[in-house]
Order: structure tokens, then sequence, then C-alpha cells
């Protein structure tokens, strides 16, 4: 079989794994939908913690509006990673080869092709991370790109779930006057009392968790024993994926989440900027990867998460490997997300 069919390369992709490790979108977002068209559709629940209302059984029932929502619309940018292979790249020792080289042409063109799509894969769904960080963060995605006008895509999160930075003694990093605990339960009234719910996730980076241990009131509710009686407890430095969760504090669960990028400028980045942290209700956010349609005729303009096709170039023998996605990160109930930046905030 042609490995370089259009057919033979998308069953590849789709058995790749397709969730590399990336905290957020395994997390908050784990379905994935997507549309035949151009554009995205997506709804954002308006919702309200409302209560029944009284009525005298002998008078008829009171009219209860249904809860509201709001239908987006919105053309996502596109990604296009395109790899070249010239004639010599069989030839040379791939990397894992015994210096001698063992490996035919053929088996070096296999695995080559291999890498580029695992690599393709992997950088989609880094891409998709980064977004979904920023959704979680601030409520809103920045979508930029080459012959792209930049777009801001509001969720229209309630505006008190974006906390400003905390400055001079409240910061984390003055351990004797911040009250980091205070601070967690009043931003998580903030997302109850904005229909978010109850959340108990709070995702921090390495560097607010290194400030929080030392503050005085965290201090004493810990117990670095297992199973003790204590209100907060350090757990065992569980995995899940890149995360880790690094102890439990009342009803929070503390996870410590830093994982680096490098942008398509070459420029260096975190998955959590340094000095942040996230208070999420996981259970009612309704995180979607929405994709849109692939434009592209080999395609059939189908709706799919990533599109694989290559072609041969005859003079110089170059061939093309080309990987597309139209994705956007999207919260149905952004409300149930909080994001406070506790270390930089100036003096």
């Amino acid at each position: 079989m042609d490995m370089y069919t259009t057919g033979f390369l998308n069953r590849v992709v789709r058995q790749l794994d397709p969730d590399p490790a990336a905290y957020f979108i395994n997390t908050f977002f784990r379905t994935e939908q997507a549309e035949e068209s151009e554009e995205i559709h997506f709804d954002v629940t308006d919702e309200e913690p409302r209560i029944s209302p009284f009525v005298s059984p002998l008078r008829e029932g009171r009219l209860v509006e249904h809860e509201g929502y709001t239908t987006n619309t919105f053309k996502p940018a596109y990604i296009k990673d395109k790899r070249v292979f010239n004639a010599q790249a069989p030839i040379k020792r791939v990397p894992g080869e015994p210096i001698l080289g063992s490996y035919s042409a053929a088996e070096r063109t296999r695995i080559l092709l291999g890498q580029a799509l695992r690599n393709q894969n992997t950088m989609l769904t880094r891409r998709e991370e980064v977004m979904a960080s920023e959704v979680l963060r601030t409520g809103k995605s920045t979508i930029s790109g080459e012959g792209f006008e930049t777009v801001v895509v509001d969720f229209l999160r309630a505006a008190a779930l974006t906390i400003a930075p905390l400055t001079g003694n409240a910061r984390w990093s003055e351990t004797a006057t911040a009250a980091p605990l205070a601070n967690l339960e009043t931003w998580s009234g903030l997302i109850l009392t904005n229909g978010g719910g109850v959340a108990r996730d709070v995702i921090m980076d390495p560097v607010v968790w290194s400030w929080m241990r030392q503050n005085t009131d965290v201090e004493n509710l810990m117990d670095t024993r297992r199973g003790s009686q204590s209100a907060g407890e350090l757990g065992p430095l569980a995995t899940q994926y890149s995360a880790r969760n690094v102890a439990t504090i009342g009803d929070f669960n503390i996870w410590l989440y830093q994982d680096p990028y490098i942008d398509e400028d070459g420029a260096a980045g975190l998955m959590m900027p340094s000095g942040t942290v996230l208070l999420v209700n996981g259970a009612n956010l309704e995180g979607v990867r929405h994709y849109g349609m692939v434009q592209d005729f080999d395609a059939a303009h189908q709706a799919q998460r990533a599109f694989s096709k290559s072609w041969t170039i005859e003079d110089p023998s170059q061939r093309i490997l080309l990987m597309q996605s139209a994705p956007l990160v999207v919260p149905y109930r952004p409300n149930c997300t909080l994001g406070a930046e506790v270390l930089n905030g100036g003096a």
C-alpha cells in the first residue's frame, strides 16, 4: 500500500494518540465537535441561580421563562502545518539508528513519515492547550496569525471572575500578610454567585505554590502525614497528564501545572503564566473543542479535527506533507472559571 495516499495518511493520524499530555484540554475540554461549514456555531449559557415561585394552589401556575443562551458564530483561524522532505532524507541515519546504519532507505522513509505525523499532531494539541489556557484564565480567546486579522473571541464571562492583579501586601509572596485561603474562599464564592457552581480545583504554577505553602495560615492547616485528621494535607505527587495534585486544603484540590511551549515566532511561553491561579468547576464547564470544515478538495470539505495529505515536486525532488485544521476551544458555561494573578502586581 502507498503510505502517502490521503486515505492512508489520515488513518494513521486517527490512530495516533489524539491527546498527547495536555492537562487543560484532556481535563476540561474533552468533547470534540466538528461542523461541515466554514464557521463554528456554539452556545454560551446564561444561567442565574433562580428559585421556584410560590403560588396559591387555587390559582393558575406562574409562567417561568426558560434559561437563556446565546448562539455565537465564529470563523476560526486555519492551521496549515507543512513539512518538506528532500530526496536525501532517507539516505541519512535517522535518530536512534546505529551509527553505521542498518535501515534501508524505505524503512527510514517510513520512520521519518511517522515522526512528522506525530509531531504535527503534538503541535496541534499544544496549540489547543494554549487556547484552553487563555480561555480558562480570561474567558476570552485571541486568534491571530499570518494573513488573519487578530480577533478576540469573548465568551462573555462575568467581569468579576477576572481578578485584578494583587498588589502590595496582598501578594502571595508576602507570606506574613497575604491571605491566600481567604482569597480562594472569596473567589469560589464569586463563581457560585455568578452561576458557575462550586469550584474545587485550584490550578497554579509551581512558583505560586512555593510561596503559598510558606503562608502561616496554610502551614497551620498542613500535615505531611497521609490519612491525618488535619484540615489540609500534602498529597502524594499524583500525576494527571503533566499536572500534579500536591495538596488538599478543605475541599480545594491544589494542582500544579507548568508546561512550556515555543510559539510560531520562536518565543518561549508557559501554559500557566508565572504568578497565575485558576479556580475551575470542571464538572459544569462543558468545555468543547470545535473544528470547522477543512477547506480542501481532497478532504471533500468534510469536518474533522485534522486532515493530512502529501504530494511530490519533481525538480528538485521533494515530498510535501501538509496537515490542516480549524480549531476553537469553547467553554459553554464560562462562569465556571476564574483567573487571578497573585504575585506580580507591583508594590
